[in-house]
């Protein structure tokens, strides 16, 4: 009896998945340290602020019940222990509802821990624990640790829609993989890497050809000595992160016993996909002897393949067509009755049907129709940029690894679809398998855990979508916010399936924690979706992707990554380390995004950069900051209309104290006075102010001529009569990028191409202003800037630059002070204001009328 009262009593911590505060803490003194099993940090309100009464949100993922509460008050000091508090909770069944537990408990103001004990009646299915706090030591709240408890152990099972049975023996349904034997390549493969290795049956191992590169068309050559008949060959890429040789373009050649001279099929063309492809014959090819894949281009000029797997379609399994009204197995036929489903012989198409006759099926994630995209490598090549989504199509479906998927397919177009699953759960390690899909039923062996998604990509500008029901798997659901309700988005965050949710904006899609999510966006993510998509649709527009149609159908892609690290954008998106103990504020909510959204516009225009015309040597961290500047400029709460490099308390010049506007002063001192160059100096942000002060005289200033501004242009202002459109000034200098060669130009070459290009886009000579800026001095300089290569520019190169420029007949900007244009002084330029007659203190440098009386005869800021 004794035993029976111990076990029923145990109390079995209860791990908290997220919690936010409704009162600012304190820097460093997050809600995250309530609940970090550490007795010396505590969360902390924010130290200038009342915050009574406070409210703190604890959220919970799978708990069965809570019946114990522990609350552990700071080890020293009496501020913010509480000592009045109520206590309400909502469920995972009702998450929108909040139930009152416990009111006006009463705690002393001391350091012991204080328990609140609910055996007698436990919160069943906790979602959200809510504390509110009405009274605290000096009218702050803080807390060293807070612990949850349960007598119950492991978490609740969330119900499948459909738990279909994948133990049976599925060969039948798999098409035949046929036997190779022999094979060779002309010319010749680099050593240890030959033609082998591509049917081992090991994606680790590839061919690869010469390393001298070159060579095309590479001929591989397979025989067959069985005759066979083939329907389609899988090509697999190589598999270990590399590109060289991933094959572009190519033909299909074959022999047969009674076709014996060599005879073309078809062409072929991968778009350079690291994805497995099938290349489908038009026909079936029967007897055949001999098939030679030509290849035409590969990657980088190389040509390798990890394996290359024949096969024949395989039409022996029973796919009850009796019973399913459709090839995609998602209704059945008029008239199906409980007996005919209990007359089927197979397990899986037994569920299945039992599961449709049952309504219980998730037909809005399982069966959907998938919309084609443009192979992604193809428009980063026309836009010049990189790290378009290679993951669209979210499927909502998670997979676990050594299952099957066992997905209907209906017609492909001649395109091959994709089963792509990555375990974003592993973060930097994730993992990326793709399988190819044919038209009807495929039984793919998942090799990994993750999210599934369907490649559909095509160069191809009119495929239509494809149809596709997923059986297996379990459902996490996808966020879509123009078919989604803000129930549907809570109750994905609590499923429990998989650690993180895929969000489907209009320009960018997201990955993010659902931790995160919950802390920050428990009730809803449409705001959320907002913010990324608003921060994207503005980067295109600066960029011109807007004005010149270019706004790609691809989605951006955004993710977020457990733990610390920096930021950074890769060749398949941005990734977004949320921090050790961060709440993820910054990334998983609207007002945390636009709280300053420098850094996630910052990753952002790194995938924008137009390469190599304005990334040249020097500029990688710095024209992805063109928008980053702007975005921060009309979006952040923090900084009201202005930016990080007018705010910025930094330091004007070696030996000099540090002021706001630090940067100006260091670009005034090293390039105006010192006349360096500008990549002379280091400091990114010094090179980003002249490119930051023309955004701000052509974008907002009206270049001192009243033209329209950006927004007013884009508010419907009609553009100038006569006159370039210079709101658009930097839209056209990257469309002039994009369109024109880059192609032999050094890097200094390059420069002096965008200095050109501005000066057209405006229709003004900008050349002394860029000799002031320090960009258009002479230099010749090893820069270093992720490599190193060497920026040359001559005098002669220079004078002859500002000769053609004079020779155009473009006149000086109207303002000869253009230099000292910042986000503070927007309105002097834009309406001619007279400067004082006395000196006046500005982005920290004093500017003296007196000293700009032989610039500006009559004294005004031009």
């Amino acid at each position: 009896m004794l035993l029976l009262c111990a076990i029923a009593n145990a109390q079995n911590p209860v791990t908290i998945t997220a919690a936010a505060s409704k009162r600012p803490s304190q820097s460093g003194s997050e809600i995250t340290k309530a609940f970090d099993g550490n007795l010396t940090t505590i969360y902390h309100s924010n130290w200038s602020l009342n915050a009574m009464p406070d409210t703190v949100d604890f959220y919970f993922v799978g708990v069965k019940s809570i019946n114990k509460v522990d609350y552990t008050p700071r080890q020293s000091g009496p501020n913010g222990i509480w000592t009045t508090v109520d206590v309400y909770y909502a469920t995972s069944d009702a998450p929108s509802v909040f139930v009152s537990k416990l009111s006006n408990i009463s705690w002393a103001q001391n350091n012991t821990v204080k328990t609140i004990d609910m055996t007698a009646s436990p919160i069943v299915r906790p979602y959200i624990v809510r504390f509110v706090i009405r009274a605290a030591g000096g009218n702050f709240s803080s807390c060293a640790e807070i612990n949850f408890s349960s007598a119950e152990t492991g978490p609740f099972v969330q119900p499948l829609d459909c738990d279909n049975p994948i133990a049976e023996d599925f060969t039948a349904y798999s098409d035949i993989k046929l036997g190779i034997s022999s094979a060779s390549v002309s010319p010749a493969a680099n050593g240890g890497e030959d033609i082998s290795r591509t049917y081992d049956n090991n994606t680790a191992t590839l061919y690869h050809s010469s390393y001298a590169g070159g060579g095309f068309p590479m001929s591989l050559t397979y025989n067959f000595t069985a005759n066979p008949t083939i329907d389609y060959i899988s090509y697999v890429p190589r598999q270990d992160g590399g590109s060289n040789g991933i094959f572009g373009t190519g033909e299909i050649w074959y022999k047969t016993t009674t076709q014996t001279t060599l005879t073309k099929l078809m062409n072929f063309d991968t778009g350079f996909s690291s994805a497995a492809y099938q290349i489908s014959f038009p026909t079936a090819l029967t007897n055949v002897t001999q098939i030679v894949v030509k290849v035409l281009t590969g990657k980088n000029n190389f040509a390798s393949c990890a394996e290359m797997q024949f096969y024949q379609k395989n039409s022996a399994g029973n796919l009850y067509t009796n019973i399913f009204a459709d090839d995609l197995h998602t209704t059945l036929k008029p008239g199906i009755t409980q007996t005919d489903i209990d007359a089927i012989a197979s397990p899986f198409f037994k569920s299945l049907a039992q599961c449709i006759f049952n309504n219980s099926y998730n037909k809005k994630y399982r069966v959907q129709t998938y919309d084609f995209y443009p192979n992604p490598g193809t428009v980063e090549g026309i836009l010049k940029t990189s790290g378009l989504n290679r993951v669209e199509n979210p499927t909502g479906i998670a997979f676990k690894a050594n299952t099957k998927a066992i997905v209907f397919v209906g017609d492909t177009y001649g395109v091959n679809p994709q089963l792509i699953i990555k375990d974003f759960g592993l973060d930097y390690s994730a993992t990326t398998d793709s399988y190819p899909l044919k038209k009807g039923v495929n039984i793919v062996n998942v090799l990994h855990d993750g999210l599934a998604y369907i490649g559909y990509f095509s160069d191809s500008p009119n495929l239509q979508p494809v149809q596709i029901n997923i059986t297996t798997g379990q459902v996490n659901g996808y966020y879509n916010p123009l078919t989604d309700t803000n129930e549907q988005w809570t109750q994905m965050l609590l499923n429990g399936v998989y650690s993180k949710l895929d969000i489907k904006g209009t320009y960018v899609n997201l990955n993010l924690n659902k931790n995160i999510l919950i802390s920050n966006s428990a009730s809803s993510g449409k705001a959320l979706v907002v913010a990324y998509d608003t921060i994207v649709h503005n980067e295109y527009t600066l960029n011109g992707l807007t004005k010149y149609n270019r706004v790609p159908k691809n989605h951006m892609f955004f993710r977020s990554i457990t733990g610390d690290g920096n930021p950074n954008a890769g060749g398949d998106g941005v990734n977004y380390p949320i921090g050790v103990g961060g709440d993820g504020s910054n990334l998983a909510s609207p007002t945390g995004v636009f709280k300053d959204p420098w850094g996630i516009a910052h990753e952002f225009g790194h995938n924008n950069q137009v390469r190599p015309g304005a990334r040249w040597i020097g500029m990688t961290e710095v024209t992805n900051n063109v928008n980053s500047a702007w975005i921060q400029y009309l979006y952040s709460t923090n900084y009201l209309n202005t930016t990080r490099l007018e705010k910025g308390n930094d330091v004007p010049k070696a030996g000099a104290a540090s002021l706001y506007g630090g940067r100006y002063g260091s670009l005034f001192d090293n390039c105006l006075i010192q006349k360096k160059h500008m990549e002379a100096q280091g400091d990114v942000f010094v090179r980003l102010v002249p490119l930051w002060q023309l955004e701000l005289y052509y974008q907002l200033a009206g270049a001192s001529k009243n033209l329209p501004t950006m927004q007013q242009r884009l508010s419907g202002t009609p553009a100038p009569v006569g006159q370039p459109d210079v709101a658009f000034w930097y839209c056209d200098v990257l469309e002039k990028m994009r369109t024109t060669s880059q192609t032999g130009l050094n890097e200094g070459q390059l420069l002096l191409n965008f200095v050109s290009a501005t000066c057209d886009a405006v229709h003004e000579d900008l050349t002394d202003f860029f000799v002031k800026s320090g960009y258009l001095l002479p230099i010749d300089l090893d820069i270093d800037d992720y490599s190193i290569k060497r920026l040359t520019i001559t005098q002669a190169q220079i004078d002859a630059l500002i000769a053609a420029v004079q020779a155009k007949g473009y006149p000086k900007p109207v303002s000869p002070v253009l230099n000292y244009i910042s986000a503070n002084t927007i309105n002097t330029f834009k309406n001619l204001t007279p400067l004082a007659t006395t000196a006046v203190a500005t982005v920290g440098v004093t500017v003296n009328t007196n000293t700009l009386k032989s610039i500006i005869p009559n004294g005004p800021m031009q």
